[in-house]
């Protein structure tokens, strides 16, 4: 699909794509990536253009010790902060998502997801994965677009670094820093 066959399918379905690239929306272009490297496919169900995702939703922890106490901590992404200075403020329920690729297994998504996000490449430990009951809503991320999610969930232990993680794409930055969970005497 190129940009214009995409911009044509939101207008003919009545979704207005001027709307995409303002305040938090992503862009064309954001969307068109997402189809064409199999993130997301589009098709009209109860007349309404839909966007599927299957997403992975990772809780990221780490824990420190200090010979007085154990802490563990959380990760969160706290902003995006894309390229055209616009930033997008984040307080999602979990510490990393990752659209799933065609046929890609859960297992597979979470190691893909934290390397690709965070370069971590080794974990101590992974709970075992859930799913969630599918949902459709309207996207925050593309305005008038309605999205059909398949969630998966898990959480991951991995060593503690001090400073977080930033990860740098070509069109935003995405900042993650540790939040303290919870405390334990040792």
């Amino acid at each position: 699909m190129n940009r214009e066959e995409l911009v044509a399918m939101l207008t003919e379905n009545g979704i207005d794509a001027e709307l995409y690239g303002t305040g938090v929306a992503k862009t064309i272009d954001h969307l068109l990536r997402e189809i064409n490297c199999g993130e997301t496919t589009l098709d009209v169900a109860n007349s309404k253009l839909v966007r599927r995702v299957r997403v992975m939703q990772i809780e990221v922890y780490s824990e420190t010790d200090d010979g007085h106490s154990i802490r563990i901590w959380k990760l969160r992404e706290t902003k995006q902060v894309f390229k055209d200075g616009r930033v997008r403020v984040r307080k999602l329920g979990f510490s990393v998502a990752e659209k799933m690729l065609p046929n890609e297994e859960p297992k597979d998504a979470v190691l893909r997801a934290l390397k690709e996000e965070l370069g971590v490449t080794e974990i101590i430990s992974l709970r075992p994965i859930t799913t969630e009951i599918p949902e459709v809503k309207e996207s925050s991320s593309y305005p008038g677009l309605y999205t059909h999610f398949e969630r998966y969930n898990t959480s991951v232990l991995i060593k503690h670094n001090n400073d977080g993680f930033i990860e740098e794409q070509p069109d935003k930055t995405t900042y993650f820093e540790w939040v303290l969970d919870r405390e334990y005497s040792s």
